[in-house]
């Protein structure tokens, strides 16, 4: 075999030309742009955003971001360009063979079907990988199962950075993480899906000033999978949508990339009935949701049910027993954490409207957030339902563990919803395995406690005194 040998200044042309080479392919990914993939031309693509359009990514295909696929693709003449993210080969394929179209089906209404939408996959499930893995994504929308955000967003992390935007929408809360910071100061309770991401792909390093802007999105339309087509959904219930920044104690809002994503849904804000909120309305919602997932998901997988049933538990004296302390439980947990954490009262605000926010999560109220959403779903197979009867992980940790621990967290009592997630992971086969971090009841204990083990670590380095 014959050696090729090059002058030096040959070798000199040739770093040149792949300096030149890399330096567009970098440019070309910051742009969002394929990287050129052939040839020595250094000549860039053409970069005008005039007629361009927004760039959304979706992550796990479910009822509600089939829902909101749809109603980006179908409310303006001129939609952003979705691409669905496969991580699943046999995923991949079925909705090839269904035209790469979403279908959405209403009560007294003709079937409405998008236009097709671009396809990718990660691991080997699209023969693109290579070229689709090197575009920047600008708009992420995660809609996989609460368990499963943290992997997925793993998967695409290299696409994302400081210009980019994620969106969650998935059930619960999050899971209560003991989290300490590098210094070993302190100990910071991470309550959230958000929080358990950036702690394991944003912290620390340069890792930090790629971190993308994070935020939320609580749905509450009615919606059921269409059973002859895995990419059609029913919309069974109109609802809302609420949208607002995850944002870190103190951080302030970054209105100008808000208004960009609101500029990006405003085609579709009247079929989404959307709705923008600040932080603190957006945790409220978060609440009121999370109630309704705690109360209808478990019980009606728990006694295998539709979510009318919820409307009427004395028919099963058993569902209507653990349904009442659960309010109760519920209740006090939440009361609590919100008396806690709420704002002082603004001057702007009557006496009588800080009291009604006190009182937001009374028994009375919860009742009423939940029979709002039995009524809007009655005919709906609960989300957790179809996963107990399909044998697949439920999201029990991120609603009603997330509950667990944060009773654990203020000392109340908790055991009715520790109870109920041990019955719904009882119907798991083979069952759930407790994965769920145990909160100590006092968070002051854990912080000690974290201090002694350091003070102790630094005897050590120090050796014995002499």
């Amino acid at each position: 075999m014959k050696l090729l040998s090059f002058t030096q200044s040959t070798r000199t042309q040739l770093r040149r030309s792949y300096g030149q080479i890399k330096r567009n392919y970098d440019r070309s990914r910051c742009r969002g742009q394929r990287p050129l993939s052939s040839g020595m031309s250094t000549t860039p693509t053409s970069t005008s955003t005039t007629t361009e359009r927004p760039e959304v990514h979706i992550i796990g295909l479910g009822n509600v971001t089939k829902l909101i696929a749809h109603s980006l693709m179908t409310s303006s003449p001129n939609p952003p360009n979705v691409t669905v993210v496969f991580r699943d080969m046999d995923r991949f394929q079925s909705f090839a063979k269904a035209g790469h179209k979403i279908t959405l089906s209403r009560k007294n209404d003709v079937d409405s079907t998008t236009e097709e939408l671009v396809a990718e996959g990660f691991k080997g499930a699209s023969p693109d990988k290579l070229k689709a893995n090197h575009i920047r994504v600008q708009t992420l929308i995660v809609g996989t199962k609460a368990y499963d955000a943290l992997s997925a967003v793993r998967d695409i992390v290299f696409r994302l950075d400081a210009e980019s935007e994620v969106i969650f929408v998935q059930n619960g809360m999050g899971r209560l993480i003991p989290f300490v910071e590098s210094s070993g100061a302190c100990l910071t309770w991470l309550p959230g899906i958000y929080e358990e991401v950036r702690k394991h792909l944003f912290y620390g390093g340069k890792a930090e000033h790629r971190t993308p802007k994070f935020y939320q999105m609580i749905v509450s339309h009615g919606l059921y999978a269409t059973p002859t087509n895995p990419f059609g959904s029913v919309h069974a219930g109109r609802g809302k949508v609420y949208l607002g920044p995850v944002l870190e104690d103190g951080q302030p809002e970054d209105t100008v990339r808000t208004k960009r994503l609101l500029k990006l849904f405003l085609p579709a804000k009247s079929v989404l009935n959307l709705e923008v909120v600040s932080r603190d309305q957006l945790l409220l919602r978060q609440l009121d949701k999370l109630v309704a997932n705690a109360i209808i998901n478990p019980l009606t997988a728990i006694f295998a049910v539709k979510n009318g049933e919820i409307l009427h538990p004395e028919k099963i004296p058993e569902m209507e027993k653990d349904m009442s302390m659960l309010y109760e439980e519920i209740s006090a947990i939440l009361s609590f954490h919100i008396g806690l954490n709420m704002p002082p009262k603004s001057n702007d605000m009557t006496d009588a409207a800080y009291t009604q926010q006190l009182s937001r999560y009374s028994v009375k109220n919860l009742k009423k957030i939940v029979n709002r959403v039995a009524e809007m779903t009655a005919e709906n197979t609960s989300s957790m339902l179809a996963d107990v009867q399909a044998g697949r992980k439920t999201e029990i940790d991120y609603i009603n563990g997330y509950l667990v621990q944060l009773g654990k967290k203020y000392t109340l009592p908790t055991a009715t919803n520790e109870r109920i997630v041990r019955r719904v992971k009882s119907k798991f086969s083979p069952p759930e395995t407790e994965d769920t971090p145990i909160i100590p009841r006092d968070p002051r204990y854990q912080v000690a406690m974290v201090l002694k083990e350091l003070r102790k670590k630094e005897k050590e380095k120090k050796g014995p005194k002499k």
